[in-house]
């Protein structure tokens, strides 16, 4: 059954200090989830992001409803196109709006891996992490309890960044699931 999985193990890092690209843990964990190819087009990375969605549906792991709200957000954050009415889903939306359901659409599909078998989410170099990453990793700290799911945030002890402060976050969110590694 489920319970036997091996663990799914998601990595996301940052190619180098002063990149700036909003989600880039993420969209570097969801490119290599998805097996995109460096010479792939945006619409074949694009349909392959729809199959495995569908995919998920059709295990019913997610509903339609679901599927037609976070495909065009996934899209978005991964800078694809689907030569669809996805495409334009997003243009009346809010910076705000699309900020938050980013947040969700990417917490929810991770939830859903996490339900299939246990995933270790590692997070390299966050010392040098856009404050959008940090937010989702924030985030998916409350779910921790939802699904079997380990966060190993990798980062230098630099108190000047933001992600120093994703211990006290951590001890505040998830104290009983939390453990400090200096």
């Amino acid at each position: 059954g489920r319970g036997s999985a091996p663990p799914l193990w998601l990595e996301g890092r940052w190619l180098e200090l002063g990149m700036t690209a909003s989600y880039w843990l993420f969209v570097d964990l969801f490119r290599d989830y998805f097996a995109f190819a460096p010479e792939e087009e945006e619409r074949a990375r694009g349909e392959r992001l729809v199959a495995a969605l569908q995919a998920l549906v059709e295990r019913g792991d997610l509903t339609e409803e679901r599927l037609e709200e976070i495909g065009p957000l996934l899209g978005n954050m991964l800078s694809l196109r689907f030569g669809t009415a996805w495409d334009e889903r997003l243009k009346n939306a809010s910076p705000e709006q699309i900020k938050h359901q980013t947040f969700m659409a990417i917490r929810d599909l991770i939830v859903i891996l996490a339900r299939q078998q246990p995933v270790i989410l590692v997070c390299e170099d966050l010392h040098w992490a856009d404050s959008l990453s940090l937010d989702v990793i924030s985030l998916l700290m409350e779910t921790l309890t939802l699904a079997p799911l380990l966060l190993l945030c990798v980062y230098r002890p630099e108190r000047e960044h933001k992600c120093w402060h994703l211990s006290s976050i951590a001890s505040r969110k998830c104290a009983d699931r939390y453990t400090e590694l200096a």
